[in-house]
């Protein structure tokens, strides 16, 4: 691994007229009907950036996507419409200046390619995002121009754009902890704007302020900054969007741990302000979730047709778990939930929805990568399972995930090579489940038994079974009986029999049902005896 520096492309970055006149740039504030949203919008056109590019092939069989000979950090991946995933981490060829740098790999993400580094030192925490359209990323301001916001396209650099936040109104600064979640617009002529940055930074001499990017709808590149006014404090920001509402989930933590502040935001619908002639998305709700026993940060989360997940690290004094809260109604209410509660230290979670009730969160112990899955909403959780084969490098932003047809993957920071690298790996993962089948099916004297089976491995509860028996002379037998097994465990059996004295003569028809298994037989009946069931 030492010694294995590689030279990687660079985008050189030439942002051209960025001074723009004053009849351009205007600060116009608008009152959400949602409480304590201002709109801080700034009619500042973005400029295209001017670049060379080249690609330096690194293939390498596994998961390693990073191959510097110094540390690399915050790595964040997507999957692409083209087929491919993307990484992104803080890259350093000297060893003194890190800056973003993203990579390509194939369709299994098994051989990476160094694709374009950002010359911009210093930033931290990449993002990155995908829709049906292209790949997204972003990453925190640099140190000296801390007021700004960079954005690209993984497939197509030429759609970037830079804005300059710092001296528009109070001015801007800080904007070091962004998150990227992009979507399909539903409006045909918006198909190259779907992303919505969640930021935290200072506004004037206000300090943490938790904030909405995008870029405003129509034929430039403006952008709009939407902040909450009357909450300071926040530090970290997270979001995510639910595709089926067309919808962002946008999460903030405070820096004393007391709340989680959640926005949600339209973002399938565009509102226009005729008297200050710009258009916005407007707001859903927001609401604050506080916690007065412990305190919450590092937040992360995911949403999926209504179905909402966040995650977060709970902090009673020195102890740290993971907590979980859940919803089924889009935040309307919402449940708290752990999902590891143990005597060791876990830190930093994320998590990724795959499903609309199947979710992962991974996290931090003991300085390896674990992850946790949920097929029901966040309600329960499966076993701990391990995903760094060795120890990673735990700290906030170590570790991303991405979702890709129906499965999860993560990059994260491993230290397995004596140096922080950058690892990819297929998250697979199996959660107990009941498989409820019909067993051995038996006469008798007057009555028909079947065995109830479940050959799964978590209990099935609310087993509803059946049994039909039909036939003999004149079809004068006609015996239905049903009922519930309120609780039947992984791999147990429990007989279940008809009610009613079956007597007569001739051929029967059997029908039996336990869950959703059914299964047809066939026996004869002599006076009072059942028998020849097959």
């Amino acid at each position: 691994m030492k010694g294995m520096k590689k030279t990687i492309s660079a985008i050189t970055l030439v942002i051209v007229g960025l001074v723009i006149a004053s009849s351009a740039t205007a600060m116009i504030s608008t009152q959400s009907s949602n409480e304590n949203i201002v709109s801080s919008v700034a009619l500042l056109q973005s400029q295209p950036i001017k670049f060379t590019k080249g690609i330096s092939s690194v293939s390498r069989g596994g998961s390693q996507v990073t191959t510097q000979a110094y540390n690399e950090y915050h790595p964040s991946v997507a999957d692409s419409p083209t087929g491919i995933f993307y990484a992104m981490a803080e890259v350093s060829d000297d060893g003194a200046i890190w800056q973003p740098t993203f990579y390509a790999s194939d369709a299994t993400g098994e051989t990476w390619e160094a694709d374009t580094t950002f010359l911009y030192p210093g930033c931290q925490f990449t993002a990155l995002d995908s829709n049906s359209v292209g790949t997204y990323g972003t990453f925190g301001a640099p140190p000296d121009i801390p007021g700004q916001v960079v954005f690209f396209q993984a497939e197509n650099t030429e759609n970037s754009g830079v804005w300059d936040w710092s001296a528009v109104g109070d001015g801007f600064s800080n904007l070091f902890y962004n998150d990227i979640a992009a979507y399909n617009d539903p409006n045909p002529n918006a198909t190259d704007i779907g992303w919505n940055l969640a930021l935290t930074g200072d506004y004037g001499a206000t300090y943490g302020v938790p904030m909405v990017m995008y870029r405003e709808f129509g034929p430039n590149t403006y952008g709009l900054m939407s902040r909450a006014t009357g909450r300071t404090g926040y530090v970290r920001a997270a979001n995510s969007v639910d595709q089926e509402k067309v919808l962002t989930y946008n999460v903030y933590d405070r820096d004393d741990g007391t709340n989680l502040f959640v926005r949600v935001v339209n973002v399938g619908t565009w509102t226009y302000y005729s008297a200050q002639q710009y258009w916005a998305h407007p707001d859903k709700k927001s609401l604050a979730i506080t916690e007065t026993e412990f305190q919450v940060k590092y937040p992360d989360i995911a949403a999926k047709n209504d179905n909402v997940m966040i995650v977060a690290q709970k902090i009673d004094g020195a102890s740290n778990d993971i907590i979980c809260y859940t919803s089924t109604n889009g935040l309307t209410a919402y449940n708290r939930v752990m999902i590891v509660n143990s005597a060791d230290n876990e830190t930093y979670p994320q998590i990724v929805m795959t499903a609309a009730n199947t979710a992962i969160c991974t996290y931090f112990k003991n300085n390896i990568l674990y992850f946790k899955a949920t097929t029901d909403g966040g309600a329960t959780w499966g076993p701990e399972t391990q995903v760094s084969d060795s120890q990673a490098n735990a700290e906030y932003r170590g570790e991303n995930l991405c979702a890709k047809a129906g499965s999860a993957y993560s990059v994260w920071e491993d230290t397995r090579n004596g140096n922080v690298d950058i690892y990819f790996d297929k998250l697979s993962f199996h959660v107990p489940t009941p498989n409820v089948q019909i067993g051995t099916v038996a006469g008798g004297i007057g009555k028909v038994t079947m065995e109830v089976k479940n050959i799964g491995d978590a209990d099935a509860t609310n087993v509803a079974w059946s049994i039909s028996v039909k036939g003999g002379i004149l079809n004068r037998i006609n015996v239905t009986t049903t009922g519930v097994i309120t609780t039947l465990a992984a791999n147990g059996t429990e007989t279940v029999q008809t009610d009613t004295f079956i007597f007569g003569l001739g051929k029967l028809t059997i029908q039996l049902a336990a869950g959703s298994a059914t299964a047809s037989k066939t026996g004869k009946v002599l006076l009072f005896l059942v028998r020849n069931i097959a």
